[in-house]
């Protein structure tokens, strides 16, 4: 502007800290700088140029972003066959702005190595499965937002121990011959014949069964 602008710098309305920002204006530009950022920078800023009896507004909305905290607790639910199911709540700090997922790992308690078993889950619960028998675990979740994964974890009180099941042998059935019994039936039956006196003659037949 013509002749050289008058430029302010307003945070939610009223006038920026200079305390937490620096400022540096010409005839043709204005900078508003911040060295080291904090969460409480967050906010609407406008900037207003003034010419005489004329004046401009712009504004932009600047968000400070940090890692989030962890959930505020996690429970195991359930535990079945090779399965343990988890609920976990939302962490208090989000890290001011949204949770995009959560992070689950376990550890058996022989080893205690930690092992990811699910990654950027944007629900509140989850079911583990593929543990293994006789194995005692415990479980642990991280939040995450656009920043990452949360630098601390919330892990469970309880412990999933998966149970041994019990090996049941049958034993063998008694083999028993088949009843192989069959009622007497004729194949062939008997017919009429007649016999000339003093010659021999036969009368013939078939019959099938079981037993003899």
């Amino acid at each position: 502007g013509k002749p050289k602008p008058v430029v302010t710098w307003n945070k939610n309305g009223e006038p920026a800290d200079t305390t937490r920002v620096m400022i540096r204006s010409t005839g043709h530009d204005s900078i508003l700088f911040i060295r080291v950022s904090e969460r409480e920078d967050s906010g609407v800023y406008e900037m207003c140029v003034k010419v005489d009896g004329f004046e401009d507004k712009a504004s932009l909305i600047l968000q400070i972003v940090e890692l989030p905290g962890p959930p505020s607790s996690v429970k195991i639910v359930d535990s079945w066959g090779f399965n343990a199911a988890l609920e976990w709540t939302p962490p208090v700090d989000s890290g001011n702005t949204v949770i995009t997922g959560y992070t689950v790992q376990k550890a058996d308690k022989k080893t205690g190595d930690w092992y990811t078993v699910l990654e950027h889950s944007h629900r509140l619960n989850t079911t583990v499965s593929d543990l293994v028998m006789g194995n005692t675990y415990k479980f642990r979740v991280y939040s995450e937002n656009k920043c990452g994964l949360s630098e601390s974890c919330v892990t469970t009180k309880e412990e999933a121990k998966i149970l041994k099941t019990a090996i049941i042998l049958q034993a063998k059935p008694e083999y028993k011959d088949p009843d192989s019994t069959e009622a007497p039936k004729f194949t062939t039956a008997l017919t009429d014949r007649a016999a000339t006196v003093g010659f021999s003659t036969k009368l013939l037949c078939s019959v099938r069964g079981s037993p003899k």
